[in-house]
C-alpha cells in the first residue's frame, strides 16, 4: 500500500494505492466525526449523513472493481480529483499512466505500509 497524506488544518486528504480499492483518495474533516459524549443526538444525525462511516470521511473515492466504501470512478475522473486536492504532479502521472506509485516514495511525505 502506498498512502500519501497531505493536512490542512482539519482536513487531510489521504491517496494513494492499495490493494482491493485501486487508486483513492478519502477527505476527511475531523469536525465531522461522531461524537460519542455529545448530548445532542442531532450533532451525530447531521455527521454521519454527511460522513456515514462516522470518521469524518465525506469522500471517498476509488478505481478497483470490488471496494464496497465509498464511489467506483474511472481512472481520469480520479486524476481530477488527485489535481484538484493537491496531490504531487509525480504522483499524477503516475496515475495517468496507470502505474504504481512505488517508484514515487522516496520522500517523507508518505506512509508505506
Amino acid at each position: 500500500m502506498f498512502q500519501f497524506i497531505i493536512e490542512q488544518g482539519r482536513i487531510s486528504i489521504l491517496y494513494g494505492q492499495r490493494v482491493g480499492v485501486g487508486y483513492f483518495l478519502t477527505v476527511i474533516d475531523t469536525r465531522l466525526q461522531v461524537d460519542l459524549y455529545v448530548t445532542n443526538p442531532g450533532f451525530n444525525t447531521v455527521c454521519q449523513a454527511v460522513a456515514p462511516f462516522g470518521n469524518g470521511a465525506y469522500m471517498i473515492l476509488y478505481t478497483w472493481e470490488s471496494s464496497t466504501h465509498g464511489t467506483k470512478v474511472d481512472l481520469e475522473t480520479m486524476v481530477k480529483f488527485w489535481r484538484l486536492y493537491g496531490a504531487e504532479p509525480r504522483h499524477v502521472e503516475r496515475l495517468e499512466e496507470g502505474e504504481d506509485l512505488e517508484g514515487s516514495v522516496e520522500n517523507h511525505d508518505s506512509t508505506h505500509t
